[in-house]
């Protein structure tokens, strides 16, 4: 495979529930995204890289950069990197108590994908619809039926709705 190429996937489900392994953490790098001139200022993020084990989408892979920050003891706060741990290795994720991110690797869940549009255009001005990782869970004790991913999408949907009130969105954390 060449350098800079690309592939084109059919994209992956955003109302569906799909298992994953934990296959690589590269080191800490700096985040793509923060354009701080002094370099060592910049934040740092941890790349996982999610490999999905749905028959479907067989040697399919996604990623999500997390900022490597953990609540204190006795906070009501959570972070990401914290909820992701809390899916996948819930004895280990405690506040307050040092967590080694590559103990992640190996570990297993379920994660649904959302669709956004990126700030790229197609040549006639259309936008450019790409996929990233957006919840993650842990992995459901009883193997997935067909019937679960529509149990998760009216679950989905009643948080969804109690999340809208009066006209105003608000954040709902998952």
């Amino acid at each position: 495979m060449k350098i800079g190429a690309s592939a084109v996937f059919n994209p992956m489900p955003i109302d569906e529930w799909l298992p994953f392994e934990i296959v690589k953490l590269p080191e800490e790098k700096v985040s793509p995204f923060d354009l701080n001139p002094d370099v060592a200022l910049r934040k740092k993020v941890v790349t996982v890289q999610f490999n999905i084990t749905d028959p479907r989408f067989a040697n399919r892979l996604a990623w999500k950069d997390f900022l490597p920050f953990w609540p204190k003891a006795g906070s009501e706060k959570t972070t990401q990197l914290f909820d992701l741990v809390a899916a996948v290795d819930a004895a280990n994720a405690v506040k307050g108590q040092a967590y080694d991110t590559d103990q992640l690797v190996g570990k297993k869940g379920r994660l649904m994908m959302a669709n956004y549009e990126s700030k790229k255009r197609n040549a006639d001005g259309t936008a450019i619809i790409k996929q990233k990782v957006d919840r993650i869970l842990p992995l459901a004790s009883a193997p997935a039926t067909t019937a679960a991913p529509a149990v998760a999408a009216t679950t989905t949907a009643a948080v969804v709705e109690e999340a809208v009130s009066g006209g105003t969105k608000k954040r709902v954390r998952f």
